[in-house]
């Protein structure tokens, strides 16, 4: 269209105009700005439709600014909450007590072989309880240890055997002692199978009217404790004497 003179008179003008249209449809949508000898002004098009009788392109097709679109929200993210799962409990390499029972199994100097050990004893309270083993150990050994300790120093005329209060350390040692005594009588080749066997047994018999026949050491126990209830009054002479601190029964 942009080739056409508009100023063509009568019908051949109009005919040609018809034509170009007809047959360039696309021409008929481009804008006004492409033609630089058109005025596009509204006065130029109805001047231009009433004259030639013909409808202008804008008229047509009038320019309209976009309009504006809203963004579209996001779909929220689906968040997945996986079931929790039960919590391992691994024990450290170096615990204190378990450096302890290593130490009391330690035997010629291997004390590689006694960790292992106390390892595979863990494992094995673990295969036959289906719980975290490490409180299970430590419980074994917390009711297995005695409160007192019994020194027995030898006098001109008797033995005197002084009761007292013992530290935490050793109550550890002998409760790990006696375990280790009474995991004899139990069935198994290997000392980490019985000393398991032990420990379950201990735990499971705790408080219980026949806790004495379901671990012999319950049995060790009560004996220091009864030792020390006999000589109960030797607990003032001992301080007014200062005895030497010595390991005792």
């Amino acid at each position: 269209m942009c080739g056409v003179n508009r100023s063509a008179p009568g019908k051949a003008g109009r005919a040609l105009r018809q034509l170009v249209v007809r047959h360039n449809p696309s021409d008929a949508l481009w804008p006004a700005a492409k033609c630089p000898q058109e005025n596009v002004t509204g006065a130029t098009s109805s001047q231009a439709s009433n004259d030639n009788g013909i409808v202008d392109r804008e008229t047509l097709v009038p320019a309209a600014e976009p309009l504006p679109v809203a963004p579209s929200p996001a779909a929220p993210r689906k968040t997945l909450h996986p079931t929790p799962e039960t919590p391992i409990y691994i024990p450290p390499q170096y615990d204190p007590l378990l450096e302890l029972i290593a130490g009391c199994i330690n035997w010629k100097g291997e004390k590689q072989r006694a960790r292992k050990i106390v390892s595979e004893t863990l494992i094995n309270i673990h295969m036959l309880t289906r719980a975290p083993p490490l409180p299970i150990l430590r419980k074994a050994v917390e009711y297995v240890s005695p409160i007192m300790r019994n020194i027995t120093i030898k006098l001109p005329s008797k033995n005197a055997v002084y009761p007292e209060p013992a530290p935490e350390k050793q109550r550890m040692l002998k409760a790990i002692r006696w375990i280790l005594e009474a995991s004899k009588t139990r069935p198994g080749f290997k000392l980490q199978d019985r000393l398991a066997r032990e420990m379950i047994a201990i735990v499971e018999g705790a408080g219980k009217e026949n806790m004495k026949e379901l671990s012999p050491a319950y049995r060790m126990k009560e004996e220091v404790h009864k030792l020390a209830i006999l000589n109960r009054g030797n607990v003032l002479k001992s301080r007014r004497h200062k005895m030497p601190d010595r390991g005792g029964r």
